[in-house]
């Protein structure tokens, strides 16, 4: 996938392997005394959940494209 990708190997799109803890108790509390504020980082989700929406052998259709 990423071999097919248009961004290049250092545009920082993707989250590395290695990434430091960011978000555990320790690394929170390790930070409070030295970080100005939390930041909440929401997870991703950009598509709803809705009937139809996944493959079912009893509806009889085919798998929808998004």
């Amino acid at each position: 996938m990423a071999r097919l990708s248009a961004a290049g190997e250092d545009s920082g799109c993707s989250d590395p392997y290695d990434a430091p803890d960011e978000g555990s108790r320790g690394a929170l509390l390790a930070a409070r005394d030295v970080a100005d504020y939390l930041q909440w980082w929401p997870a991703e989700c950009d598509v709803s959940i809705r009937d139809g929406w996944f493959y079912h052998a009893a509806n009889g259709r085919s798998p929808s494209s998004s």
